[in-house]
Protein backbone atom coordinates (compact mmCIF):
# COMPACT_ATOMS: atom_id res chain seq x y z
CA UNK A 1 0.00 0.00 0.00
CA UNK A 2 1.11 3.92 0.25
CA UNK A 3 3.41 4.37 2.27
CA UNK A 4 4.09 8.04 2.65
CA UNK A 5 2.19 10.99 0.69
CA UNK A 6 3.80 14.96 1.15
CA UNK A 7 4.97 17.58 -1.01
CA UNK A 8 7.57 17.18 -3.35
CA UNK A 9 10.03 19.23 -2.62
CA UNK A 10 12.45 21.23 -4.77
CA UNK A 11 14.99 18.82 -3.01
CA UNK A 12 13.61 15.49 -4.52
CA UNK A 13 13.70 16.54 -7.85
CA UNK A 14 17.36 16.80 -8.22
CA UNK A 15 19.94 14.18 -8.83
CA UNK A 16 22.97 16.45 -7.60
CA UNK A 17 25.53 14.39 -7.07
CA UNK A 18 25.24 12.75 -10.49
CA UNK A 19 24.82 16.08 -11.81
CA UNK A 20 28.21 16.81 -10.54
CA UNK A 21 30.03 14.21 -11.00
CA UNK A 22 28.92 14.23 -14.72
CA UNK A 23 29.65 18.10 -14.78
CA UNK A 24 33.17 17.23 -13.39
CA UNK A 25 34.44 14.96 -15.67
CA UNK A 26 32.66 15.66 -19.13
CA UNK A 27 31.63 19.57 -18.41
CA UNK A 28 35.75 20.03 -17.43
CA UNK A 29 35.81 23.20 -19.51
CA UNK A 30 32.84 24.90 -17.83
CA UNK A 31 30.08 23.99 -19.46
CA UNK A 32 26.95 23.28 -18.52
CA UNK A 33 24.46 19.95 -19.70
CA UNK A 34 21.14 19.66 -17.93
CA UNK A 35 17.53 17.30 -18.86
CA UNK A 36 14.96 18.62 -17.08
CA UNK A 37 11.65 16.16 -17.13
CA UNK A 38 8.79 18.62 -16.92
CA UNK A 39 4.68 17.60 -16.12
CA UNK A 40 3.80 17.65 -20.24
CA UNK A 41 0.30 17.18 -19.55
CA UNK A 42 -0.37 20.38 -17.37
CA UNK A 43 1.94 22.28 -19.87
CA UNK A 44 -0.42 22.76 -23.43
CA UNK A 45 2.59 25.08 -24.33
CA UNK A 46 6.20 23.78 -23.44
CA UNK A 47 8.05 26.30 -26.05
CA UNK A 48 6.43 29.31 -24.28
CA UNK A 49 7.82 27.74 -21.22
CA UNK A 50 10.97 27.14 -22.98
CA UNK A 51 11.04 30.99 -23.62
CA UNK A 52 10.08 32.21 -20.32
CA UNK A 53 13.04 30.48 -18.93
CA UNK A 54 14.92 31.55 -21.29
CA UNK A 55 14.47 34.96 -20.54
CA UNK A 56 14.94 34.57 -16.76
CA UNK A 57 18.35 33.15 -17.38
CA UNK A 58 20.08 34.90 -19.57
CA UNK A 59 23.30 33.06 -21.04
CA UNK A 60 21.53 29.47 -20.69
CA UNK A 61 19.76 28.22 -23.60
CA UNK A 62 16.81 25.96 -22.99
CA UNK A 63 15.57 23.66 -25.99
CA UNK A 64 12.32 22.00 -26.10
CA UNK A 65 14.21 18.33 -27.29
CA UNK A 66 11.41 15.93 -26.09
CA UNK A 67 7.54 15.70 -25.87
CA UNK A 68 8.75 16.07 -21.46
CA UNK A 69 12.00 17.14 -21.70
CA UNK A 70 13.92 20.11 -21.93
CA UNK A 71 17.73 20.23 -22.39
CA UNK A 72 19.22 22.86 -20.56
CA UNK A 73 23.35 24.71 -21.76
CA UNK A 74 25.53 26.70 -21.65
CA UNK A 75 29.06 27.87 -22.15
CA UNK A 76 32.12 28.37 -19.89
CA UNK A 77 34.39 31.25 -19.66
CA UNK A 78 36.91 30.37 -17.52
CA UNK A 79 38.73 26.86 -18.68
CA UNK A 80 39.97 26.41 -15.32
CA UNK A 81 36.77 25.75 -13.84
CA UNK A 82 35.82 22.31 -13.11
CA UNK A 83 31.96 23.09 -12.87
CA UNK A 84 30.13 25.51 -14.53
CA UNK A 85 29.86 29.01 -11.92
CA UNK A 86 26.29 29.29 -12.38
CA UNK A 87 25.22 25.20 -11.94
CA UNK A 88 24.06 25.07 -8.29
CA UNK A 89 22.27 28.07 -8.75
CA UNK A 90 20.31 27.34 -11.72
CA UNK A 91 19.86 23.79 -10.32
CA UNK A 92 18.40 25.59 -6.90
CA UNK A 93 15.82 27.78 -9.42
CA UNK A 94 14.95 25.28 -11.95
CA UNK A 95 14.11 22.42 -8.92
CA UNK A 96 11.64 25.11 -7.59
CA UNK A 97 9.74 25.50 -10.73
CA UNK A 98 6.61 24.05 -10.47
CA UNK A 99 6.60 22.19 -14.29
CA UNK A 100 10.06 20.57 -13.09
CA UNK A 101 9.60 17.17 -11.78
CA UNK A 102 13.29 15.98 -12.32
CA UNK A 103 16.64 17.51 -12.98
CA UNK A 104 20.14 15.28 -14.72
CA UNK A 105 22.81 15.67 -16.04
CA UNK A 106 22.55 15.78 -20.17
CA UNK A 107 25.74 14.13 -21.22
CA UNK A 108 25.97 13.30 -25.18
CA UNK A 109 25.78 9.48 -25.60
CA UNK A 110 29.40 7.72 -26.77
CA UNK A 111 29.81 4.65 -28.69
CA UNK A 112 30.68 1.78 -27.23
CA UNK A 113 31.91 -1.94 -28.30
CA UNK A 114 34.98 0.10 -30.34
CA UNK A 115 38.46 -1.92 -29.24
CA UNK A 116 37.05 -5.74 -29.44
CA UNK A 117 38.89 -7.88 -31.59
CA UNK A 118 37.90 -8.09 -35.32
CA UNK A 119 33.68 -9.61 -36.17
CA UNK A 120 32.47 -11.86 -33.50
CA UNK A 121 32.76 -15.43 -34.84
CA UNK A 122 29.29 -17.37 -34.67
CA UNK A 123 29.60 -20.34 -32.43
CA UNK A 124 29.49 -24.20 -34.24
CA UNK A 125 25.77 -24.95 -34.88
CA UNK A 126 24.26 -21.18 -34.54
CA UNK A 127 21.54 -20.60 -37.26
CA UNK A 128 22.80 -17.53 -40.27
CA UNK A 129 19.53 -16.63 -39.22
CA UNK A 130 18.38 -15.49 -42.76
CA UNK A 131 14.61 -14.49 -41.64
CA UNK A 132 15.72 -12.25 -38.75
CA UNK A 133 16.27 -8.68 -38.89
CA UNK A 134 18.13 -6.35 -36.83
CA UNK A 135 18.10 -3.36 -36.30
CA UNK A 136 21.07 -0.80 -34.81
CA UNK A 137 21.46 2.73 -34.03
CA UNK A 138 25.39 3.52 -34.34
CA UNK A 139 27.40 6.14 -36.28
CA UNK A 140 26.32 4.95 -39.45
CA UNK A 141 27.14 2.34 -42.37
CA UNK A 142 29.88 1.68 -44.95
CA UNK A 143 27.28 0.69 -47.73
CA UNK A 144 30.07 -0.22 -50.11
CA UNK A 145 32.34 -2.21 -47.43
CA UNK A 146 32.17 -6.14 -49.22
CA UNK A 147 29.88 -7.66 -46.17
CA UNK A 148 27.23 -5.36 -47.11
CA UNK A 149 27.09 -3.77 -50.82
CA UNK A 150 24.54 -5.13 -53.45
CA UNK A 151 25.38 -3.87 -56.59
CA UNK A 152 22.65 -5.15 -58.41
CA UNK A 153 20.25 -3.33 -55.30
CA UNK A 154 19.81 0.41 -54.37
CA UNK A 155 20.12 1.37 -50.68
CA UNK A 156 16.94 3.45 -49.45
CA UNK A 157 17.78 6.21 -47.13
CA UNK A 158 15.42 8.24 -45.31
CA UNK A 159 15.69 11.00 -43.30
CA UNK A 160 13.61 11.12 -40.19
CA UNK A 161 12.61 14.97 -38.76
CA UNK A 162 12.91 14.68 -35.21
CA UNK A 163 9.21 16.79 -33.73
CA UNK A 164 8.65 16.58 -29.58
CA UNK A 165 6.11 14.15 -28.91
CA UNK A 166 5.64 13.17 -32.45
CA UNK A 167 5.42 9.71 -34.24
CA UNK A 168 7.15 8.92 -36.88
CA UNK A 169 4.35 7.70 -39.56
CA UNK A 170 5.37 4.03 -40.19
CA UNK A 171 4.96 4.37 -43.86
CA UNK A 172 6.94 7.21 -44.71
CA UNK A 173 10.43 5.33 -44.33
CA UNK A 174 11.64 3.20 -47.45
CA UNK A 175 12.50 -0.14 -47.03
CA UNK A 176 13.98 -2.12 -49.86
CA UNK A 177 13.39 -6.11 -49.21
CA UNK A 178 15.34 -6.94 -52.95
CA UNK A 179 19.08 -5.98 -50.84
CA UNK A 180 20.92 -8.97 -50.03
CA UNK A 181 21.73 -6.81 -46.34
CA UNK A 182 19.98 -3.20 -45.74
CA UNK A 183 16.68 -3.05 -45.94
CA UNK A 184 16.40 0.94 -45.03
CA UNK A 185 19.41 3.41 -43.78
CA UNK A 186 17.97 6.44 -41.87
CA UNK A 187 19.25 9.59 -40.88
CA UNK A 188 17.85 11.97 -38.76
CA UNK A 189 17.21 15.45 -38.49
CA UNK A 190 16.76 17.14 -34.95
CA UNK A 191 17.12 20.90 -33.09
CA UNK A 192 20.34 22.29 -35.48
CA UNK A 193 21.58 18.56 -36.05
CA UNK A 194 21.26 16.71 -39.14
CA UNK A 195 23.06 13.33 -39.29
CA UNK A 196 24.52 12.16 -42.52
CA UNK A 197 24.73 8.66 -43.96
CA UNK A 198 28.40 8.18 -43.82
CA UNK A 199 30.69 6.19 -41.13
CA UNK A 200 33.73 8.38 -40.09
CA UNK A 201 35.61 6.24 -37.68
CA UNK A 202 33.97 2.67 -38.98
CA UNK A 203 32.18 2.17 -35.40
CA UNK A 204 28.83 1.49 -36.55
CA UNK A 205 29.86 -0.80 -39.82
CA UNK A 206 32.32 -2.56 -36.99
CA UNK A 207 29.50 -3.10 -34.65
CA UNK A 208 26.94 -4.13 -37.72
CA UNK A 209 29.53 -6.60 -38.93
CA UNK A 210 29.77 -7.98 -35.40
CA UNK A 211 26.52 -8.68 -36.08
CA UNK A 212 25.51 -9.80 -39.14
CA UNK A 213 28.84 -9.84 -41.16
CA UNK A 214 29.89 -13.10 -42.53
CA UNK A 215 31.75 -14.18 -39.73
CA UNK A 216 29.26 -12.36 -37.03
CA UNK A 217 27.16 -13.55 -34.87
CA UNK A 218 23.93 -13.88 -37.43
CA UNK A 219 25.24 -14.05 -40.92
CA UNK A 220 22.15 -14.51 -42.74
CA UNK A 221 20.18 -11.56 -40.90
CA UNK A 222 19.64 -8.01 -42.77
CA UNK A 223 19.90 -4.92 -41.22
CA UNK A 224 17.97 -1.36 -40.96
CA UNK A 225 20.56 0.70 -40.23
CA UNK A 226 19.40 3.95 -37.79
CA UNK A 227 22.67 6.40 -38.45
CA UNK A 228 23.26 8.80 -35.38
CA UNK A 229 26.29 10.09 -36.73
CA UNK A 230 27.44 13.39 -38.09
CA UNK A 231 30.66 15.42 -38.78
CA UNK A 232 34.03 14.88 -40.12
CA UNK A 233 36.12 14.20 -36.56
CA UNK A 234 37.06 10.97 -34.71
CA UNK A 235 35.43 10.17 -32.75
CA UNK A 236 32.43 11.30 -34.13
CA UNK A 237 29.64 13.29 -33.49
CA UNK A 238 26.67 11.86 -31.78
CA UNK A 239 23.24 12.71 -31.71
CA UNK A 240 20.52 10.16 -30.38
CA UNK A 241 16.50 11.93 -30.37
CA UNK A 242 15.39 12.03 -27.15
CA UNK A 243 12.38 10.22 -27.24
CA UNK A 244 13.32 6.77 -28.33
CA UNK A 245 10.13 5.15 -28.23
CA UNK A 246 8.42 7.16 -30.86
CA UNK A 247 11.86 8.20 -32.68
CA UNK A 248 13.82 5.18 -32.79
CA UNK A 249 12.28 1.27 -32.10
CA UNK A 250 8.17 2.03 -32.67
CA UNK A 251 8.66 2.69 -36.04
CA UNK A 252 10.67 -0.14 -37.04
CA UNK A 253 8.94 -2.81 -34.37
CA UNK A 254 6.97 -4.13 -37.48
CA UNK A 255 9.67 -4.98 -39.29
CA UNK A 256 12.60 -6.15 -36.61
CA UNK A 257 12.18 -7.09 -32.94
CA UNK A 258 16.14 -7.60 -32.57
CA UNK A 259 17.84 -4.40 -31.69
CA UNK A 260 21.39 -3.60 -30.66
CA UNK A 261 22.47 -0.58 -29.45
CA UNK A 262 26.45 -0.47 -28.82
CA UNK A 263 26.68 3.13 -26.68
CA UNK A 264 25.62 4.51 -23.81
CA UNK A 265 26.02 7.79 -21.73
CA UNK A 266 29.08 7.85 -19.19
CA UNK A 267 26.98 9.01 -16.26
CA UNK A 268 26.04 6.55 -13.18
CA UNK A 269 22.84 7.54 -12.99
CA UNK A 270 19.61 6.48 -13.94
CA UNK A 271 18.46 8.80 -16.82
CA UNK A 272 15.43 9.72 -18.97
CA UNK A 273 17.45 7.52 -22.15
CA UNK A 274 17.54 4.64 -19.52
CA UNK A 275 13.81 5.00 -18.32
CA UNK A 276 13.12 5.21 -22.38
CA UNK A 277 15.10 1.66 -22.77
CA UNK A 278 13.29 0.11 -20.11
CA UNK A 279 10.15 1.12 -20.98
CA UNK A 280 10.21 -0.25 -24.52
CA UNK A 281 11.67 -3.75 -23.10
CA UNK A 282 8.88 -3.98 -20.63
CA UNK A 283 5.81 -3.04 -23.07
Amino acid sequence: GIEWVGPYRPEYKVGRRAIHRAHSVHHAEGTLGLRVYVEHKSIPDIPSLVKRWGKTYPGVTFVHAGRQTITVTGGGSAKTRRVHPQLDSLLDALSRQPEALWIEPLVPPSVRNAYAAPHVHGAAGVPSATTQVITIGDTGLDVDHCDFADAAATVHRNTIVVRPGVSIDRVSPLFNDAHRKILSYSSFSGPAVTTDFTDVGGHGTHVMGSAAGPSGSAPGAKLIVLDFGYGKKTPVDFFVPEELGLHVFDWVYDRSKIFSVSWGEEVNAYTQMAREMDAFVAA
